[in-house]
Formats: structure tokens, sequence, C-alpha cells
């Protein structure tokens, strides 16, 4: 690349990040409502991010998935308690037990995701097989 190159990829890297702020500035533009006063005077004023009724469906469509995904009552999510050699008891990882008993997840939602979303619920549920384990050991 000889100088005058150069200085033509500098120039449009420049114009590019010209083009961008443009848009950057357009899509918070788009972002603002107008809101007409008693006075007839518009006022920007920022979109709400949500809602006052978001919290309600959101908790609705939550409690649904774990239902769905989470619970999985059709059968035992056994924590497996091992004996070692000198006589102390081993057991199962939570990490362990949720990659064995959590396999299936919403389209929309990687195992991270669910594991962030749910990893409070998926921690009460281990700890009470966990008890449930040591003490029929």
């Amino acid at each position: 690349m000889n100088k005058t190159e150069t200085i033509i990829s500098v120039m449009e890297a420049f114009d590019e990040i010209e083009r961008l702020k443009t848009e950057n500035a357009e899509l918070k533009r788009m972002n603002t409502v107008v809101q007409i006063t008693d006075n007839g005077l518009a006022v920007g004023k920022e979109k709400p991010e949500r809602p006052r009724w978001f919290p309600n469906i959101y908790e609705f469509g939550r409690r649904a998935i774990w239902e769905k995904y989470g619970e999985r009552r059709y059968y035992s999510m056994h924590v497996d308690v091992t004996e070692n050699d000198d006589g102390t008891k081993r057991v199962e990882t939570f990490e362990h037990w949720v990659k064995d008993n959590y396999s299936e997840f919403p389209d929309f939602m990687s195992r991270e995701d669910f594991m962030q979303e749910y990893g409070d619920e998926m921690r009460a549920r281990y700890d009470d097989e966990r008890a449930k384990a040591l003490k029929e050991d």
C-alpha cells in the first residue's frame, strides 16, 4: 500500500465514522416520544423502558418456562452420593448435577442464559435433592 492509498483509506474511515455518528443520532431521535404540553409546546421525552405491566407478564412467562424446562416433575433428579475408600462420602457437585439433569432449554435460550435466569431455583432443587440423598445414605 502506497502513501496515497493509505491516505484514502484513512479518509474513508473518517467518512464511515461520521456516517455512523449521524445514524446513531437518528436512532436516538427515533427513541424519543414527543409529548404535547397544555400550552401546545412539544417536549421530547425518553420512551419508558417497559410498560408498568411488564413485570407481571415477565413473571408469568418465567414461571411457565420453569415449569416446562426446570421442574422436571416426571423423573427423579437424584444427587449421587458415593463412599470413598477411606469411608468419607463424596457428593455429586452442583455443576455436574446440572449437566446431568438440565439438557433441554427453550429455543431462544442457551444453557448459560437458562442458568443465569433460574440459577437460584436450580440451586434450591439441588440442595433439596442433596439433603435427601445424604439422609438416604
